[in-house]
């Protein structure tokens, strides 16, 4: 499974090289490198150029709590989030909809899970000139706030 918005940009091999890592390292989760993407006047699509190379992480805790990849980034494997997530920590609501990837971060983090990196630009971040939640900064510290307490309390 992949969680996409509307302004996630993923290179076309992204699925090419991240499912196949997931399915001969029988990982629960893949994820890759940053890209920035640029646009050339010789080019209808756009360029995928490596931007930011992510650490290796292999446990659950780090690799949610302190890489905390774009959520378009990793590519999870069906069984493992409807496993985890079926009860989770604390219960999705609205108010916490601003910080939804870190809700998902917060309550993924606990259980163990089989982490692979592939070394390519797998993601990148949209450039958009509309009103966005990543631009309403006080809702998602609100928001992100709400969702680290609520870890604490049930943790």
């Amino acid at each position: 499974m992949l969680f996409l918005d509307s302004d996630d940009l993923v290179p076309p091999q992204k699925f090419f090289i991240q499912l196949s890592a997931l399915r001969t390292g029988n990982f629960d989760l893949v994820y890759g490198d940053m890209a920035r993407v640029a646009t050339t006047e010789n080019h209808d699509e756009p360029l995928f150029i490596p931007s930011e190379t992510l650490t290796q992480s292999t446990e659950p805790a780090d690799f949610f709590l302190r890489v905390q990849p774009a959520p378009h980034n990793q590519i999870y494997r069906r069984d493992y989030l409807i496993k985890h997530l079926r009860q989770p920590l604390f219960p999705a609501e609205r108010r916490l909809d601003p910080a939804g990837d870190v809700w998902l971060y917060y309550n993924l983090c606990v259980f163990p899970a089989k982490i692979g990196k592939v070394d390519a630009p797998v993601a990148a971040v949209g450039v958009h000139e509309e009103d966005r939640y990543s631009r309403k900064w006080e809702k998602l510290g609100l928001s992100s706030r709400e969702v680290m307490e609520a870890f604490a309390h049930r943790c």
